[in-house]
């Protein structure tokens, strides 16, 4: 792999730096070698600084690259103030070889601008159907097959499941269990947006890009955690697919609404 690009979320452009998942690790390692974690860098200055160049006018910058939480893994890039480079929301970051060199920069995301999609009424959302397909995941007989709108959402579901290797795709570990019914991690299936809002959106919402899997402590979370806490599960979600926004046409400012977010 000779480049790495992914979109920025709301919290990095914020807080000025951008998460690398563990897929792209390897593009860093090769570039710079060995990566020393925070604790490291902060002990001995200039120790977790590495060199990158700016596409746009070739600056050289020395930026960050530092693992955080070492147990997590999580290797993360900050923007220092007056560096020459601050990502925007959903802006595109990108990371090529040239050479020797580590070129970055930035690009316009294709993902749509805000549009008035959802009516402007004050949405009352809840979502009973979401409840139904857990329960029906989960239990046995002819009860799945009772409706077909429903035994296509299961299907969806196990397909979620899977995909996220029946791991919570909010990123909690613990407290979890094991499902009797599959020996494997317990899920559950939780829309970003939910179906119930479909005659307010032009795409169709029953769909594998809008389910995400997450563990019964993380779904409870959004259903009813403080509002913070909320904010921060639905922006680790949308790290993890942003194309749910090209898809449906959804904005980090209609986010907030349908879940109530001031």
């Amino acid at each position: 792999m000779n480049s790495f690009e992914r979109h920025v979320t709301p919290a990095e452009a914020e807080r000025g730096h951008i998460t690398i998942p563990k897929t792209d690790h390897d593009f860093f390692h090769k570039a710079f070698g060995k990566i020393v974690t925070d604790p490291q860098a902060r002990k001995i200055p200039g120790l977790g600084l590495k060199t990158f160049y700016l596409e746009s006018n070739g600056k050289r910058l020395r930026l960050r690259l530092v693992y955080r939480n070492p147990p997590r893994g999580e290797l993360r890039l900050y923007f220092n103030k007056g560096a020459g480079i601050k990502p925007k929301t959903f802006e595109v970051f990108y990371a090529r070889k040239s050479g020797s060199r580590v070129i970055i920069g930035l690009k316009k995301s294709k993902l749509k601008k805000a549009s008035e999609i959802v009516s402007p009424k004050v949405l009352a959302v809840k979502n009973v159907e979401e409840s139904e397909i857990n329960r029906l995941l989960y239990d046995d007989g002819d009860k799945k097959t009772r409706k077909q709108v429903y035994k296509r959402r299961v299907v969806l579901a196990r397909k979620c499941f899977e995909r996220a290797s029946y791991n919570c795709e909010a990123g909690y570990v613990k407290p979890g269990f094991n499902s009797r019914r599959t020996g494997k991690n317990y899920l559950e299936a939780h829309h970003m947006i939910p179906v119930s809002l479909k005659r307010n959106f032009k795409a169709d919402l029953d769909r594998i890009e809008n389910l995400f899997a997450l563990s019964a402590h993380a779904h409870r979370a959004l259903h009813y955690g403080e509002p913070q806490g909320v904010w921060d599960i639905l922006q680790r979600l949308l790290h993890k697919r942003p194309e749910i926004m090209e898809i449906t046409g959804l904005t980090p400012e209609l986010l907030r609404k349908i879940y109530k977010i001031r």
